[in-house]
């Protein structure tokens, strides 16, 4: 994996700002975009309107966007009343062809973009973890499109009264195998089979 693109940012994102990157050539990419938003009580200055973001990439929005007040709430988006301020990266792995790309944001308040990476996967297997792509402490989505993932394999950690979601809206997926580690003293069992809803 290598990076093709850095920019730290660190400064609050207008609504319908564009970034625009360049890519070489036909392939397989990772776009990791770090942004904070606030809650409603922390935006008391602000009339309490929490800070929202959604990205848009060439043609593809991430995520529809909910309602006239544009409540982000959905995988792929930042939603202050959700991150309370707190610093939370997206990560989007999807096909791009060679040449000019364009990431626009939609916001409501006044959310800060910490920073944007593009990275260029050069492999059939990646490791966000050890490719050092995901820092270790941080809120995190990661959003697959239009590719094929044949095996996919997540380990997570979370805090005791932190949430941790798997959301995977593929419509033929074929669970092998899964199950979840769970501490003793939040429940009896050591862990939990994964099955389709």
């Amino acid at each position: 994996m290598k990076l093709i693109k850095e920019e730290k940012i660190g400064k609050n994102v207008d609504d319908q700002f564009i970034w625009s990157f360049d890519v070489l050539e036909n392939g397989v990419y990772v776009i990791l975009i770090s942004a904070r938003c606030k809650n409603w009580l922390q935006n008391y200055k602000r009339l309490f309107n929490d800070d929202d973001l959604a990205i848009q990439i060439d043609n593809y929005l991430f995520p529809e966007i909910k309602g006239k007040k544009r409540e982000f709430a959905s995988p792929g988006s930042w939603n202050g009343n959700e991150i309370k301020g707190n610093a939370k990266d997206v990560l989007f792995l999807l096909p791009l062809r060679a040449g000019t790309h364009k990431i626009k944001f939609w916001v409501d308040a006044r959310p800060i973009l910490e920073e944007i990476k593009i990275y260029k996967i050069d492999e059939n297997e990646t490791d966000l973890i050890k490719s050092g792509i995901v820092a270790p402490g941080k809120f995190l989505d990661v959003i697959f499109k239009n590719l094929k993932i044949e095996k996919l394999e997540i380990k997570a950690r979370a805090e005791i009264g932190s949430k941790l979601e798997v959301k995977i809206d593929l419509d033929n997926i074929i669970y092998s195998r899964g199950f979840v580690k769970l501490y003793k003293d939040i429940v009896i069992r050591d862990d939990v089979n994964l099955r389709s809803s």
